[in-house]
C-alpha cells in the first residue's frame, strides 16, 4: 500500500546477498564558481570577483565541476574594455554546491519554483522578527 509520506525505501543489506555497485543516476546540481576579475598590469587595490551559481546535471558533485571547466575556459578569454585594457575572467575555485532534489527538467517549468541554492545565516534577532504563537 503506497503511503503519501513514504518517499522511497532504502535496503543496505540482505543477508546471503553481495552488493552491485550500480552508477548514479544523473541528478541536478547547483555548483558556485569564483572568478576573478583581472585587468592587465593591475597589481594592486581593490579585485572585484565574480560568484556564479550554475545548474547542471551530472551523476555526482564532482562529475558537475568537470563538466563545468570547459566552459571556464572559454570565460577567461581576455577582451577590451571601455578604458581599452585587456580584462579577463579567470576561474578561481569551486566554493560551494547544492543538490538539488529534482530529477526532470519540466520541475523548472512548473508554477512551484525550484530552490537552486540555500544558505544559513546568523543574525541578531530584531524586533518584529521574532515568533510567539502562544502570546
Amino acid at each position: 500500500m503506497q503511503q503519501p509520506f513514504v518517499r522511497g525505501v532504502t535496503i543496505e543489506a540482505i543477508e546471503g546477498l553481495t552488493c552491485q555497485e550500480t552508477a548514479p543516476e544523473p541528478s541536478f546540481w547547483c555548483i558556485q564558481a569564483r572568478f576573478a576579475i583581472q585587468i592587465e598590469n593591475k597589481t594592486n587595490g581593490m579585485q572585484k570577483y565574480e560568484d556564479r551559481l550554475l545548474v547542471i546535471r551530472a551523476p555526482t558533485e564532482e562529475e558537475a565541476k568537470q563538466k563545468l571547466l570547459p566552459s571556464f575556459e572559454a570565460y577567461a578569454e581576455p577582451y577590451l574594455n571601455s578604458a581599452g585594457l585587456l580584462v579577463r575572467w579567470q576561474f578561481e575555485v569551486f566554493t560551494d554546491s547544492y543538490y538539488l532534489d529534482i530529477q526532470e527538467v519540466d520541475a523548472f517549468l512548473g508554477g512551484q519554483g525550484v530552490e537552486v541554492f540555500s544558505t544559513l545565516n546568523n543574525r541578531r534577532l530584531r524586533t518584529g522578527m521574532n515568533w510567539q504563537p502562544n502570546s
